[in-house]
């Protein structure tokens, strides 16, 4: 056999799925721009049918993004050359091949290097197999040294979460550098799969059932009207999601809708809305009498949300409009208003991590400005005695607490809410008797969100 036949057959040898998705993902995120969640949604189906491929191709690609800094300080290490020098499709195999050796404990070693050789073949170069093959090699003799971890909690938050020194700097000055490092290492985390159950239509347990029915473990959360996806499984292939019975939500999201207090029969308007997943909890939480508006930016975001109200058989009215530019049609016209503005995100790091390598401190403070607009705007549209709600993803205090601050001590006739929750959360909040909740990835076992509540009196 000569050496264009022996090239040919290696090109033919095939690479495990769940190798290969989890490339095109990280491709998708790092070369791209894509953001992983969206990007995983678009390659999962139907390349990857065995929930097992569909968990370790989420593993690799979380936890190669999450473990980015780390990865190229080894290849740095092992190559003798900069992570930067190295071609950036070969530096995605070799980032995604390490983290398996590392972090993984179930991978065969043997597995992990054979398909990286034959990746690297197949989407880099050839003539690069050689390399990639050499360098994994010494990075298992050398395992244990190149993996250890710093005692210095700076070091760590850079290196093994990839936290970049300004945003330690800004976030260490709010909870303190360990509370950082407990948020950090409760990012690491594999994100779960919570569903709001859409129970005008059937209950958590007649959900739970008809789930199991189709293969589908699901378990009730400590939130009514949520239910927790067990195993890696496409869940929204099956019929019952197709029917309208339920649809993604975060269980910080649904507990930003209890906060809320929707009454039977109220007016309720949600500014920045899409995809939707609060306007229909609103709606559920009204007992299905809410008098719904929807509004977003996006033509396309709002024809979504049409699309996906219609599956659920929620009724609402979704139309294009720009939170931050005042609309007079809105002046004192709905009981409740639900403004989750747009923000930095750093409370879902654990499900779209690449933000950490994205946030920058202008686009933080470009956010703050637009967020007290939408506020300013948003307490307008509130009736007298009505409740305005501001919600966030994210950890920052500055976008959180900070604004809320602004607007009491700026505008006359609001106040904080009085707040309460028909369940009890992991740990107490305080800040509750203040019109706030924070939940806190490393104590609540959710994602980071914020929360304020304010009633017009004016």
């Amino acid at each position: 056999m000569n050496g264009t036949e022996r090239r040919s057959q290696h090109r033919t040898r095939p690479v495990s799925p769940a190798r290969t998705v989890a490339y095109r993902v990280l491709c998708d995120v790092f070369i791209n721009g894509a953001y992983s969640n969206e990007s995983i949604n678009a390659n999962f189906n139907p390349a990857l049918k065995k929930p097992e491929d569909r968990a370790l191709a989420s593993n690799i690609i979380y936890g190669t993004i999450k473990k980015k800094n780390r990865l190229e300080m080894i290849i740095t290490v092992l190559s003798k050359r900069s992570g930067r020098s190295v071609d950036e499709r070969i530096k995605l195999i070799l980032m995604m091949s390490l983290y398996q050796l590392f972090y993984l404990d179930k991978v065969p070693a043997y597995a992990v290097v054979n398909d990286a050789v034959e990746m690297t073949r197949l989407y880099g170069s050839p003539s690069s197999s050689g390399f990639v093959n050499a360098v994994l090699r010494e990075a298992l003799r050398r395992e244990d040294a190149l993996i250890m971890r710093e005692s210095d909690k700076k070091a760590l938050l850079a290196n093994e979460y990839g936290f970049a020194p300004w945003l330690v700097r800004l976030l260490s000055s709010q909870y303190g550098l360990g509370g950082l490092a407990d948020i950090a290492a409760a990012f690491e985390k594999s994100p779960k799969v919570t569903l709001r159950v859409n129970t005008l239509r059937i209950s958590e347990e007649g959900l739970i059932e008809r789930l199991a029915d189709s293969g589908i473990a699901a378990v009730k959360s400590f939130v009514p009207g949520v239910i927790t996806i067990e195993k890696a499984v496409n869940v929204f292939a099956c019929r019952e999601y197709k029917e309208g019975l339920f649809y993604a939500q975060d269980i910080s999201g649904v507990i930003s809708g209890y906060l809320a207090g929707v009454k039977s029969g109220c007016s309720v308007l949600d500014l920045c809305a899409a995809p939707g997943a609060k306007s229909f909890n609103a709606y559920i939480l009204s007992g299905g009498t809410a008098d719904l508006t929807a509004c977003d930016i996006s033509v396309s975001k709002v024809d979504a949300m049409r699309r996906a109200a219609s599956q659920y058989r929620i009724p609402m009215r979704a139309m294009k409009s720009d939170a931050t530019s005042f609309n007079p049609q809105f002046r004192e016209a709905f009981d409740t208003v639900i403004c989750d503005v747009p923000c930095s995100g750093l409370g879902v790091i654990g499900r779209k991590p690449e933000i950490l390598y994205r946030v920058t401190e202008r686009s933080i403070e470009e956010l703050k400005s637009k967020q007290l607009a939408i506020l300013k705007n948003a307490v307008s549209y509130v009736k007298k005695g009505g409740r305005l709600v501001y919600s966030t993803c994210t950890i920052n205090k500055e976008e959180n607490e900070d604004i809320i601050a602004r607007a009491l001590s700026e505008m006359n006739g609001i106040s904080p809410a009085k707040l309460s929750l028909p369940f009890e959360l992991a740990v107490p909040h305080e800040e509750m008797k203040y019109g706030m909740l924070a939940l806190n990835p490393a104590k609540d076992n959710t994602d980071g969100f914020f929360t304020a509540v304010l009633t017009r009196s004016l």
